[in-house]
């Protein structure tokens, strides 16, 4: 399975469409960030290098299958990933692996144009359905 990457950016915002589609019918309404959120972060991600917003869609064939969104925070050498989104209709075949393969390696090139050697760490933040409410 050979996913193609394509990265959104504030001046070429081709598939956040579709993107924000999978996100939305993935989360509950409780944990969704407004679109002018990632708007916001991908406008941001242009004028404070070396920190850096991403936002990585994965295609298979012509048919969307992944999102993942992730800040690069150069102060502290580390990235923290935001959204992780796979296709519900696909799941369980290791596209969550590949996804976060793939941002890890963003996040490490960002690492290094900041002048580091490599990442110092990445954080994933979670939640259970039970703590949705809180």
């Amino acid at each position: 399975m050979e996913i193609t990457w394509k990265e959104v950016a504030f001046s070429n915002q081709e598939n956040l469409k579709g993107a924000l589609t999978l996100y939305h019918n993935s989360f509950p309404i409780e944990v969704r960030e407004p679109e002018s959120v990632f708007l916001q972060s991908l406008k941001n991600a242009e004028a404070n290098r070396p920190n850096h917003y991403r936002f990585l869609v994965g295609y298979l064939e012509d048919e969307l299958i992944s999102v993942v969104t992730a800040h690069y925070l150069a102060d502290v050498n580390a990235g923290f990933i935001v959204y992780l989104v796979t296709n519900p209709q696909i799941r369980s075949k290791g596209l969550g692996a590949k996804s976060l393969q793939k941002i890890e390696e963003v996040l490490q090139q960002d690492s290094i144009h900041a002048g580091n050697e490599s990442l110092k760490a990445i954080v994933l933040e979670t939640e259970t359905q039970e703590m949705v409410h809180s």
